[in-house]
């Protein structure tokens, strides 16, 4: 019987011993979770707020130990030696020791700031790196602010398919960064550098991207709805199919970009450079091109009707067979254009620039064309019915053949312009 009770103790130890590595490993990995909780919450609060939060702790523990090293040695005075010692020195000479401890204390933690420093952008990487995958944030808003606010560069910074909704990196150096199909909305990028980053299909709604540098950068399918990008630079930039509806683009620098199916809906191209642009079956409607450089991009076909292009360039493009009905064109520039089977009907051309425009056979009647300049334009059998040309300046022009039926001639200049036989 004794033995059979020893076999069961020594059972019953031996399934204990088993048991112990499997406890083990489930407390590490409490750990290891509870460790990962902790630096997200703890990355959440202000990078200021957490470097006065180490400071305090390691002062306070230096003091702690300054001021445990002072009561022991008061303790070894406290002996016949001791006592003669003390004697020696001023009564208040441990006061200012406690003092002087806070004081060293205060400058130790200053004198380690820089180092501490690294310390915390080496956690914010590991925050970074770690959420690779994530969908959500994972506590890489406030990690990617606080290096930031730290002047760490992010150049080429991969964060693919992360949730960044209203971060702040204004200003960042985002150079190569590869941000595909991440939510950026309402995100803060005023001036930041995007110089050939990857925003492939990215949610950058709302954001604020002014004065930002987004040259090469590659923008294809991204929805850029109601986006702020005024004065921004978007050289060479690829958007092809991106929404830009009501986006304010005013005075943005488009040049040689691909806007090739691109929403401009409502968009805001005021003073905007579209210089070479590929604006390829972007369809504008209700847009906004007042001021805008359009020269020797290609409309050709294109419905323009009522579009708002007052003052804007369009040197050398090519608009045949365009559609240019009730559309604002005052002040616009058609120097060199190719005008070939445009539509202007109901159009207002006052004070446009006409200069030798090829405008044979058109039908301009009742169109607004005072002060518009004409200057050796080319309007043989033009039909000029009831149309305004107040003021215009017909220096040269050509209308033989033109139908100039109750047509507005009053102050216009028609020095060696060649009138229609009667």
């Amino acid at each position: 019987m004794d033995l059979r009770r020893k076999a069961k103790y020594c059972l019953r130890k031996f399934k204990d011993y088993r048991v112990l590595p499997q406890s083990l490993s489930t407390l590490i990995e409490i750990i290891r979770k509870a460790s990962v909780y902790f630096r997200k919450v703890w990355f959440r609060f202000d990078v200021r707020i957490r470097h006065s939060i180490v400071l305090t702790f390691r002062v306070a523990v230096i003091s702690l130990l300054v001021f445990l090293v002072v009561y022991l040695i008061q303790l070894g005075l406290d002996t016949v030696w001791g006592r003669a010692f003390g004697k020696m020195i001023s009564g208040n000479f441990f006061d200012r020791l406690e003092s002087l401890s806070i004081l060293a204390g205060v400058i130790i933690v200053l004198w380690n700031s820089p180092e501490q420093q690294k310390r915390s952008h080496y956690e914010a990487w590991q925050v970074i790196n770690s959420a690779a995958g994530q969908g959500g944030s994972g506590g890489r808003i406030q990690a990617l602010e606080d290096l930031n606010q730290d002047g760490v560069s992010l150049a080429s910074l991969t964060v693919i398919g992360a949730d960044l909704t209203n971060i702040n990196l204004q200003g960042a150096d985002l150079v190569r960064a590869d941000l595909e199909e991440t939510t950026l909305h309402k995100s803060m990028l005023y001036n930041a550098n995007l110089y050939y980053a990857n925003l492939r299909k990215a949610n950058l709604s709302d954001a604020n991207l002014n004065n930002a540098n987004l040259t090469n950068a590659n923008l294809s399918g991204t929805d850029l709805s109601q986006v702020q990008l005024v004065k921004a630079r978007l050289i060479n930039a690829i958007l092809k199919g991106a929404d830009l509806k009501k986006a304010n683009l005013s005075g943005a620098d488009f040049s040689d970009a691909d806007l090739t199916g691109a929403n401009l809906r409502g968009t805001n191209l005021s003073h905007a450079d579209l210089s070479g642009a590929n604006l390829h079956k972007t369809f504008p409607s209700n847009t906004n091109f007042r001021g805008a450089n359009l020269s020797g991009i290609n409309l050709s076909y294109s419905i323009l009707n009522g579009i708002n292009f007052r003052g804007a360039k369009l040197i050398g493009t090519n608009l045949y067979g365009a559609k240019l009905c009730d559309a604002d064109l005052r002040e616009a520039n058609f120097g060199s254009a190719n005008l070939e089977k445009v539509d202007f009907s109901g159009a207002n051309l006052s004070g446009a620039d006409l200069t030798d425009a090829q405008l044979d056979n058109f039908n301009l009647n009742e169109i607004n064309l005072s002060g518009a300049i004409l200057h050796k334009a080319s309007l043989r059998g033009t039909d000029l019915t009831g149309a305004d040309l107040t003021g215009a300046d017909l220096t040269g022009a050509d209308l033989t053949g033109a139908n100039l039926r109750d047509t507005n001639l009053k102050l216009a200049n028609l020095t060696g312009t060649i009138m229609p036989k009667s």
